[in-house]
């Protein structure tokens, strides 16, 4: 029944044209997308300052982050420069991060090992199958045009999917949070003991 009611809110939120406001590109959901993989970059770098053992996967994390923040300003980018110009600093940022793996590849797996058990990991790891994956197959045309047949919507698709990619980046964020307050729990004290920071 509440999924009913939410799908039903959905086709008048479309039909009033809420939702082609909020989930355009200009969108204030795009801006909060580009805000959410700023603030996980930001976060995953200061953690990889901070907890050594794992620095190179958390600044892959960072690097990915920022990837986000690149994609998600790819209609600013085309109206300033040109089409596509996003490509080229995702180009070099991929670069960094190509790099940074391949210096690092002696020592990948065994971060990654560590990491992987971690609740922060699992949070981070189901962000980018969200936006990496299902919020691509919610977004696609022939689906809603498939469920909603003649009364199919633009608005409906892109609201949908830029709200799972919402929900993704969200995920995302709060993994990379989550990592850095583990980070700062392990902080050595003056005597080289960890401690819990407050």
């Amino acid at each position: 029944m509440a999924a009913a009611l939410v799908a039903e809110s959905i086709v008048v939120a479309a039909e009033s044209g809420w939702l082609s406001t909020i989930g355009r590109e200009t969108g204030p959901i795009e801006y909060a997308h580009q805000a959410l993989c700023a603030l996980a970059a930001i976060v995953f770098a200061r953690a990889a300052v901070i907890r050594r053992e794992l620095q190179d996967i958390l600044v892959v994390a960072a690097y990915g982050a920022t990837l986000g923040v690149i994609r998600e300003t790819d209609a600013f980018l085309d109206h300033v420069a040109f089409k596509g110009a996003y490509k080229v600093p995702a180009a070099i940022v991929g670069a960094f991060a190509l790099a940074r793996l391949w210096r690092a590849r002696s020592r990948w797996t065994e971060q990654l090992r560590q990491f992987a058990v971690e609740p922060s990991f699992v949070i981070t790891a189901i962000g980018v199958l969200v936006v990496l994956m299902y919020a691509q197959v919610v977004g696609q045309k022939e689906l809603w045009m498939a469920i909603m047949g003649a009364e199919y919507a633009r608005p409906v698709k892109d609201a949908a999917e830029e709200l799972q990619e919402l929900l993704g980046y969200l995920l995302i964020s709060i993994g990379a949070i989550e990592t850095y307050l583990v980070a700062r729990c392990r902080l050595p004290d003056s005597h080289g003991a960890s401690v819990a920071r407050r």
